[in-house]
């Protein structure tokens, strides 16, 4: 009984990473269907020349192609709204719609802080994340994995007197929240992992180390530089 059970346990262990791969691959697909579903349905039911809604559920090339169908139109409406973008006509439109949004009460509020935290993470912005580095947060001891998003020279380091960076400390597992915590520069150690390695490690919960993860941190007297290592890939 006992190598059966362990046999079990894994199979469970194998077998679970492909689940919830197909599971969350299906939620995405059907998270993308949704805006163009209604109106695949209303076509399909325009060609089978019907409107009742069982007769339509029950056909199988309905029910097979509804979804897939849906999650193709959104994604190619996205990629031609992402190619108009690069042309004047179709920033015009876009400057135009973001206009009208920006008058409306409560609704512009959330669109721009949506908007700024889209393009924070956004592979155009990447560069926003300069470097990763390891900070002592949220208190002396407990060690977390950061971002650089600023090292030049402000008013912050004039008032205090000394050379300051600027890091975004990320939440496990969302990243999109956190904390800005302006540092004295040597109290940020460098990592030579890249940004993408580093949000990875940030969003598995520490669960997916880096190669580069294994090697020992240098010494105090023996930090690399701020800037001179890791990268924004």
């Amino acid at each position: 009984m006992r190598g059966l059970r362990n046999a079990f346990l894994t199979g469970v262990f194998l077998c679970l990473p492909l689940a919830l791969t197909i599971y969350v691959v299906q939620l995405l697909v059907d998270l993308a269907a949704k805006p163009a579903k209604g109106l695949v349905e209303k076509a399909c039911a325009w060609v089978l020349n019907t409107q009742d809604a069982a007769t339509l559920a029950q056909n199988a090339w309905v029910k097979h192609l509804v979804v897939p169908l849906s999650a193709l139109i959104v994604v190619f409406g996205v990629t031609v709204v992402g190619v108009l973008s690069r042309h004047f006509f179709g920033r015009f439109v876009i400057n135009a719609l973001e206009g009208v949004i920006g008058r409306v009460p409560m609704i512009k509020s959330v669109y721009a802080s949506i908007k700024q935290m889209v393009e924070t993470f956004s592979a155009k912005n990447k560069a926003t994340f300069k470097q990763v580095v390891l900070v002592q947060f949220p208190h002396l001891e407990a060690w977390t994995v950061a971002f650089v998003t600023n090292r030049d020279a402000s008013e912050l380091s004039e008032k205090l007197g000394y050379p300051v960076v600027h890091v975004f400390v990320p939440t496990t597992p969302n990243p999109t929240g956190g904390y800005f915590l302006v540092l004295r520069e040597s109290a940020a150690i460098p990592l030579r992992m890249s940004v993408s390695e580093g949000m990875r490690l940030i969003v598995s919960g520490g669960a997916m180390l880096p190669a580069v993860a294994s090697a020992q941190p240098p010494a105090d007297g023996q930090r690399e530089p701020l800037g001179q290592s890791g990268n924004a890939q």
